[in-house]
């Protein structure tokens, strides 16, 4: 509970959540215009859109949420993306029992999975991606 109570009064918490609430609804977008209007498969257009939004999110969270400067950007860019990956595995594997398994629609199954994996993300950018010397 204290961890919790940690991360809620950290403001760089809510500028995680506002980062990624701008990410999302850029991910929303482009997953629903890859599927819907381009007909691409939907877990193919969750790969595109995680890779546009991850670059977008970096940025946002170095600059503003994190004001990280200390390591080369490269270097931090390199652990978010590490950090990400995993990240990515879940999410994908996750969005695939969702929606073939639940028969949730993709759009519902991404935006859940966007709830449920916020404090998650957090915790490992802060520790790790976004980690000051």
């Amino acid at each position: 509970m204290n961890r919790i109570n940690s991360i809620l009064k950290d403001r760089r918490y809510y500028r995680f959540i506002i980062t990624g609430g701008i990410c999302f609804i850029i991910n929303l977008l482009i997953l629903y215009t890859a599927t819907d209007l381009i007909g691409i498969n939907y877990l193919i257009s969750t790969t595109i859109s995680i890779l546009l939004t991850n670059t977008l999110g970096w940025s946002m969270n170095r600059h503003w949420t994190f004001s990280t400067s200390q390591m080369p950007a490269v270097v931090e860019f390199s652990r978010y993306l590490s950090a990400n990956i995993g990240l990515f595995t879940i999410n994908l594997g996750l969005m695939a029992a969702l929606v073939s398994i639940c028969g949730i629609h993709y759009l519902v199954a991404s935006a859940i999975l966007a709830a449920c994996m916020t404090f998650l993300n957090f915790t490992i950018h802060r520790r790790w991606s976004f980690r000051k010397k």
